[in-house]
């Protein structure tokens, strides 16, 4: 698979971390010594890269260069020298030519949909003759990158030179060589655990590897890679790796075939020892890779280079909006059964991957919300496997509840969805009697419902006239407003009653809380975890592209108006204004000298003025 990478996320591919030092290859005297000189140029097609870098810095720099060939060139070996310094030095070309030869920053990561590895080296120099039938075919005038990523850990500025050499053999039928690169990425792990993380690399059947490089960083202690079958629990030894330092560029003098549905899996035994959570990257301080490079012999004449990676939840789709970027609702590999839940009843989850876990399960971790969701911490996506459901509780109503999963520890997927059980149930408005304007809410619900988390608001242009908080959170004892139970605002003299689940706040609402001569009067429930910046502005800030109100959508679990046509910054939940004489989303109320109205069901709303505070009839609600 090939995607967007972070900042290092697939560049150590295929090579240990800062300080290591390879092993002997299996093929003598492929591999020049690290303090090497730079050596003679092999041919027309090398060239030399020289920059300057100041003490204590850590740089990584693209170098974009064209080869001088005129027709296509057959490329037998490969040398890359440089003195030490290097964290990596890697090779990469691309079909699409830049304008210019140039270097620049590189810290944004590959496009893998535009560049392909052509060889990768590390803290020391390498000398690679490929075996004979298989070369390294350059097209004319081949756009090459070159990253470097350079460590001067010194007191003196440095001034190195790298050298790159491809030796040209005659053009003939040779076979041209294939790089398959596998990245785990479910490498998140807990301070003192211990964590297997393992993929697999797909290679076409009838092809030879002809080498490979393992790579994690200092928590690993064991890495092995053999050859096996998709979905077998076990294959033929092809490397290992007893800790970082004793990663080699492993060559093989007997190619080893691959057959039918064969890959290349690989497994990293890695131990946070540390104090803090490991997440998936190249900063070796607080991060971890588990990747493999798989060098190999097609069975035709040509091989792409894939990168292969796992571990990962699959991302949302984006697309251009007005020319910008933005995420494609419903593509996420993170989902509900359902988009609304009353709270207390249990909806599933879904976690797919955006490519099947290799041998070993993956873990996916969902950060917890434990005021909001009863959501597992870890759900496991089993080996070979792409996807797993899970059991998801809404605690709390909510009109924007986001969960959230992540394999890596920093990238993470999204799904939203609502939780209801607390709605408006009665709206009255008397304009002759002040003492006869309230509003009734109703708890829906399974689960008490604590009332300091929530707002009533109110008013003929934005919800912010008229604000009054349903309880305090901070200071005081919360007050849960029972299941079944109803909460009366506004209504002087009204008694609480436990024996039906009834609670007043009887302080009358004022002067604030009526429709203008021909207008309406908009009314709303608002939640204050996500919502309590809602009070802030009487215009609220609208989306550049959608040119909707940036606050109801977090913010609003009910909405109603009554009276005439609302003001158009009047919104209900699903961003659509408040209509009159339609029910759409929201219930609009019809014009009347005396508003009295009670909800019957989740829409519909009577208008007959037959209201009964404090008598919860209505039970399934938005």
């Amino acid at each position: 698979m090939k995607r967007l990478s972070p900042l290092f996320a697939l560049l150590s591919l295929m090579v240990p971390a800062l300080g290591c030092s390879g092993g002997e290859s299996d093929t003598p005297g492929t591999k020049a010594p690290a303090d090497a000189p730079v050596a003679d140029s092999l041919g027309r097609l090398g060239f030399s890269m020289n920059f300057t870098q100041q003490p204590h810095t850590d740089e990584l720099n693209c170098h974009y260069i064209k080869t001088p060939n005129d027709a296509p060139a057959e490329v037998r070996r490969v040398r890359v020298t440089f003195p030490p310094g290097s964290h990596h030095v890697h090779i990469y070309r691309s079909t699409q030519a830049e304008d210019r030869d140039y270097v620049a920053p590189c810290t944004g990561g590959i496009d893998w949909d535009r560049w392909r590895m052509v060889v990768g080296v590390q803290t020391e120099n390498i000398d690679w003759t490929l075996p004979e039938g298989v070369t390294l075919l350059l097209e004319p005038h081949q756009q090459l990158m070159v990253q470097v990523h350079w460590v001067n850990i010194g007191n003196e500025p440095v001034s190195p030179t790298v050298r790159v050499d491809f030796e040209e053999v005659p053009p003939g039928n040779s076979k041209h060589l294939g790089v398959g690169f596998g990245v785990s990425e479910d490498v998140r792990i807990d301070p003192h655990l211990r964590k297997f993380v393992g993929g697999w690399v797909p290679l076409p059947e009838g092809s030879r590897v002809i080498a490979i490089m393992g790579h994690f960083h200092e928590r690993g202690e064991q890495y092995t890679a053999d050859i096996r079958k998709r979905g077998a629990s076990s294959g033929r030894d092809i490397y290992d790796a007893q800790g970082q330092q004793t990663f080699v560029f492993r060559h093989y003098e007997t190619p080893e075939p691959i057959g039918k549905d064969e890959g290349v899996a690989y497994v990293c035994n890695i131990n946070n020892f540390t104090q803090k959570e490991i997440t998936f990257g190249a900063n070796v301080a607080d991060q971890e890779h588990c990747n493999i490079a798989v060098y190999f012999e097609p069975p035709g004449m040509d091989a792409e280079s894939v990168v292969y990676n796992q571990g990962f939840v699959k991302p949302a789709q984006t697309q251009m909006v007005d020319g910008k970027l933005v995420k494609v609702p419903g593509t996420s590999g993170l989902s509900t059964s359902v988009k609304t839940a009353v709270a207390g009843e249990t909806l599933t989850g879904k976690v797919e991957l955006a490519t099947p876990a290799g041998p070993l399960p993956v873990e996916v971790y969902l950060p917890p919300q434990p005021s909001r969701l009863d959501i597992p911490r870890i759900v496991t996506v089993p080996a070979w496997e792409q996807s797993v459901t899970f059991p998801i509780r809404g605690l709390r109503p909510g009109a924007d509840v986001e969960l959230q999963a992540t394999t890596t520890g920093r990238i993470r997927e999204s799904a939203h969805f609502s939780v209801s059980g607390l709605s408006l149930s009665e709206v009255v408005y008397d304009p002759a009697d002040p003492n006869r304007r309230w509003v009734e809410i109703s708890n829906t619900s399974s689960l008490p419902i604590n009332l300091c988390e929530y707002s009533l608001g109110a008013g003929t242009a934005t919800y912010a006239d008229f604000a009054r908080p349903l309880g305090e959170c901070q200071g005081s004892t919360p007050v849960y407003l029972a299941p079944s139970g109803c909460l009366v605002l506004g209504l002087p003299g009204a008694q609480a009653n436990p024996a039906t689940g009834m609670m007043v706040m009887s302080e009358p609402f004022g002067a604030g809380f009526a429709p203008p001569a021909g207008g309406a009067l908009g009314v709303a429930l608002v939640d204050n975890v996500l919502g309590e910046w809602i009070w802030d502005t009487m215009n609220p800030p609208r989306d550049d592209v959608s040119g909707l109100p940036m606050y109801p959508r977090p913010s609003l679990l009910d909405a109603v108006a009554f009276g005439a046509a609302p003001n158009p910054n009047l919104y209900g939940p699903d961003e659509v204004m408040l209509p009159v004489g339609q029910q759409v989303g929201v219930a609009p109320l019809a014009p009347s000298a005396t508003e009295a109205h009670e909800r019957r069901d989740s829409l519909a709303w009577s208008g007959d003025g037959a209201v009964t505070p404090g008598i919860c009839r209505v039970k399934t609600l938005p």
